[in-house]
C-alpha cells in the first residue's frame, strides 16, 4: 500500500473510523496533475482527471450506499444537492451546506 494512504488508514483507526471511499492525484502541483485515482478498500482505480475521480467517487458512494467521511461530509453533501441535485432519505443534513445552496439561489 502507499505510505499516504497507509499513514490516513491508520490515523482514522485511531478514530475508530474505517476508510471506505476517497480521490487521490498525483503530481508537483495542483497545477501539474500527473494522475488521478479513486481508492475503495485496498484498490486503487486510475481515471484520466481530477473531476472524473471526483464523479467516480461520488457515484461510487451512492451505488454502495457508503457514508460520506467525517471530515469532508460538508463537500460531498454539497456535491450531491447543489451539483447532483440528489435528494435521499439517509441524508444528514448540512446548516452550513444549505446556507451556501441558499446563497447561490438554490432550494
Amino acid at each position: 500500500m502507499v505510505p499516504s494512504i497507509e499513514r490516513r488508514t491508520a490515523s482514522l483507526r485511531n478514530y475508530g473510523v474505517t476508510v471506505q471511499l476517497f480521490v487521490i492525484v498525483v503530481g508537483p502541483t495542483l497545477l501539474d496533475i500527473e494522475a488521478s485515482y479513486v481508492a475503495v478498500d485496498d484498490v486503487l482505480y486510475k481515471v484520466a482527471t481530477p473531476l472524473k475521480a471526483v464523479d467516480l467517487c461520488f457515484k461510487i458512494f451512492h451505488a454502495l450506499n457508503a457514508q460520506y467521511p467525517i471530515e469532508s461530509h460538508g463537500a460531498w453533501f454539497f456535491l450531491q444537492t447543489a451539483v447532483y441535485g440528489i435528494k435521499t432519505v439517509y441524508d444528514r443534513e448540512s446548516p452550513s451546506v444549505r446556507a451556501i445552496i441558499s446563497s447561490m439561489g438554490q432550494s
